[in-house]
């Protein structure tokens, strides 16, 4: 509905649903569209097969800024100038003597001072720079003829709808092509939108982002919640196709189409194991929004007048699950690909029991590395626990 009212509010006359989140809101959109369009107001909508590994070469087709050579450095996990080059499509090996030159001896060792002058030189080396731009105008190219096909150029204002955070595929669709005088306006409409990419701002000449459910430029309560556990919106909403990796021309046309992740992967297989219980989850949202459609039509609310209730069934949800909820919600598992593949699987952080009480520095570590840390307090089954830890959160986030 949020949607729904923005597209109205800006006149917006094509909407691209991004994948894989985009597949079911895509879905719910075409589902509930009738009841709030007139049919010559209806937009037309596309879904476009991208994603952060997918499109980020070719925001590097110039070369690699600084700014977006640190952006894989934030992840606690990363492997140094291997996450670097793993982020932007670029082989490695390529990189290992003007890594040497610097005194990055070891590609795949994490580093600690991406703000020293020794690593922003290695970034600006003349070498370094050819090579990025050698390895990503291909990358590119694919990408614009991919993006042509689906009429994103050329038009004056187009929405991209996501579940969001960071508006990351966004930052990149403006890096790669931005300063071509055919690329409209992208309205960035989110599930929810959690501050942008570190040190990269979008430009608001050329973007406008709403995040729909939350928004955390406001920082509001209860909108916080969404950013203690994303990845269960992700999982959510994750279409059941693999992420796509990059493009390639057709074999038998001049159309781009895209090339996927193979399913023999080892955080593929994570999915795969999870696709059964997404698809239950999905018919219960789609069955859901028939009913929501007539609850609308019969009461006249607005986005705006149910937004509360919504964030208070969120809040609920994520922060004081229920013991069946913990028990399917935790058969999940999420993989991250942008510079390193890790693989969260919560069934790991469940705990053992009124045991572990008797071993205070697991239970702390627990918590304190658990990724959804509400739904490991509350398989321990202790009353109040999570609303010990709610009041902490909303203590040390003030």
């Amino acid at each position: 509905l949020g949607i729904i009212e923005a597209i109205k509010k800006n006149n917006i006359q094509h909407v691209y649903f991004l994948a894989r989140e985009g597949e079911l809101f895509l879905k719910l959109f075409r589902l509930i569209l009738p009841d709030f369009f007139e049919p010559d107001q209806i937009p037309k909508t596309d879904y476009l097969y991208v994603s952060r590994r997918s499109i980020s070469p070719a925001s590097a087709h110039k070369g690699l800024t600084y700014e977006a050579a640190i952006a894989p450095l934030f992840n606690p996990k990363h492997q140094g100038l291997y996450s670097i080059c793993r982020a932007y499509g670029l082989p490695p090996e390529q990189f290992n003597g003007i890594a040497e030159k610097y005194g990055y001896t070891d590609i795949n060792e994490p580093i600690c001072d991406w703000k020293s002058s020794r690593f922003k030189e290695m970034i600006q080396d003349t070498d370094f720079q050819h090579t990025v731009q050698q390895h990503t105008r291909e990358h590119h190219d694919l990408l614009y003829r991919y993006l042509d096909q689906h009429g994103f150029f050329g038009q004056e204002k187009v929405a991209v709808v996501d579940i969001g955070w960071n508006g990351s595929i966004q930052k990149f669709l403006e890096d790669a092509f931005g300063d071509l005088e055919n690329y409209p306006h992208v309205f960035g409409l989110y599930l929810g939108f959690i501050g942008g990419i570190q040190h990269r701002r979008h430009d608001d000449d050329k973007n406008t982002i709403v995040g729909i459910l939350c928004d955390e430029r406001g920082k509001p309560r209860p909108e916080d919640v969404f950013s203690r556990f994303e990845e269960i919106f992700e999982e959510g909403a994750r279409a059941l196709h693999p992420t796509t990796i990059g493009y390639q021309k057709a074999m038998n046309s001049d159309k781009i189409e895209p090339v996927f992740k193979a399913d023999s992967s080892q955080d593929r297989a994570v999915e795969l194991r999870a696709n059964a219980h997404i698809v239950q989850f999905q018919e219960g949202i789609i069955d859901f929004a028939s009913e929501f459609t007539r609850a609308i039509d019969l009461t006249g609310y607005s986005f705006e007048d149910i937004k509360p209730f919504t964030l208070t069934i969120a809040e609920r949800a994520i922060v004081f699950p229920t013991a069946e909820e913990i028990e399917k919600l935790m058969q999940l598992g999420h993989a991250e690909d942008f510079g390193s593949s890790n693989i969260m699987d919560f069934r790991h952080e469940k705990l053992d029991g009124w045991l572990t009480l008797f071993r205070p520095r697991r239970l702390i570590k627990k918590l304190a590395t658990a990724n959804w840390k509400y739904g490991t307090a509350r398989s321990l089954g202790i009353p109040g626990l999570n609303m010990i830890i709610r009041f902490y959160d909303l203590m040390k986030s003030k």
